[in-house]
């Protein structure tokens, strides 16, 4: 399944783009962007690398939406006054759970999403 090409984040819309981030198994590959994805608040831009399995897209994707939400709402500053690394380890931490939660739970997501 294809990842959205549009995520509504607070007032924002960002594009979903799938990329060549380089080869993540690849530990000769140093371009700068290599990785799984990337969230670019400036241009409202979220980058999924192509090059992962299809399985991990939709924890990539998740996992920037996340690094877009703590930007948007303050929070990501906040973090930042803990050390350089606190936003990524909070963000790496409720991924993973979060969509097994979502996953492994379809009437929470329904009664989450439903309008009344």
């Amino acid at each position: 399944m294809k990842p959205p090409t549009h995520v509504r984040i607070g007032p924002y819309r960002y594009r979903v783009e799938l990329a060549d981030l380089g080869d993540m198994a690849d530990p000769e590959d140093e371009r700068e962007d290599n990785g799984f994805g990337e969230y670019a608040p400036e241009v409202e831009t979220i980058r999924l690398n192509k090059n992962q399995r299809p399985d991990s897209l939709a924890d990539t994707l998740l996992h920037e939406v996340l690094h877009a939400v703590l930007g948007y709402t303050g929070a990501q500053e906040m973090l930042k006054t803990f050390n350089d690394s606190a936003e990524e380890f909070v963000v790496s931490a409720l991924t993973g759970e979060l969509l097994n939660v979502l996953r492994r739970n379809p009437s929470l997501v329904s009664f989450l999403t439903s309008k009344g």
